[in-house]
């Protein structure tokens, strides 16, 4: 009970925020807050601009790819990513529809973005994504693609006119291997990816399997 009183005391709390600027698909707001000793703070913040069809939540897909008699692998995506002036490698990814669940909509982008059709296996709860600039959210959602499938023979996307995909499909053994070879020819490697990556070899050398 004394540390739960404890902690009580020390979290800071919201008070309000205004709008500073507002763009295309971001908008920068400064936040009011009290910090643990009542002092009022400011901090500003990006936030998406969102329209009645798409909600503020985002889902990432980690898609494992499993054939009869083969490694498993993983499917990546490699695309450019203005901010960084680079292409980036990450996990297929996308907002989530107003209406939809984060499942769905994990199905939906890797569909879109890879044309692999998958099964569900694991859903992780709401995560946060760069906490100290936004108030971005992702949900993770596991799915398992039956390599050994007609529909996922020769996938094709359904990207956007305005969306320049390329799929990654790496083994997992292999994983971190592979995220360094393409860290050293300029992309840059989103920290969720490199994340599991280091994860896994950790687990590899536990003797556990994935």
């Amino acid at each position: 009970m004394a540390s739960s009183d404890k902690k009580s005391k020390n979290l800071c709390k919201f008070i309000g925020e205004k709008e500073i600027a507002h763009g295309n698909w971001l908008a920068l707001k400064e936040i009011t807050y009290s910090d643990p000793n009542g002092k009022e703070r400011k901090w500003e913040s990006v936030s998406r601009v969102v329209n009645q069809k798409m909600s503020q939540q985002a889902v990432a897909v980690i898609a494992i790819l499993k054939c009869t008699l083969k490694f498993d692998c993983i499917i990546l995506v490699r695309q450019y990513r203005p901010p960084l002036q680079t292409c980036t490698i990450e996990f297929p990814a996308g907002l989530v529809d107003v209406n939809e669940s984060p499942s769905e909509a994990a199905i939906r982008e890797l569909k879109e973005e890879t044309g692999f059709t998958g099964i569900l296996k694991h859903k992780s709860p709401v995560v946060g994504l760069d906490p100290g600039a936004s108030n971005n959210v992702v949900t993770l959602v596991t799915v398992e693609i039956d390599g050994d499938d007609p529909h996922n023979q020769s996938p094709k996307p359904k990207l956007e006119p305005t969306e320049f995909i390329e799929t990654k499909i790496v083994q997992l053994c292999n994983l971190l291997l592979q995220l360094n070879e393409f860290a050293e020819d300029g992309d840059i490697i989103d920290s969720r990816v490199y994340s599991y990556a280091i994860a896994l070899e950790q687990t590899k050398k536990k003797g556990a399997i994935v």
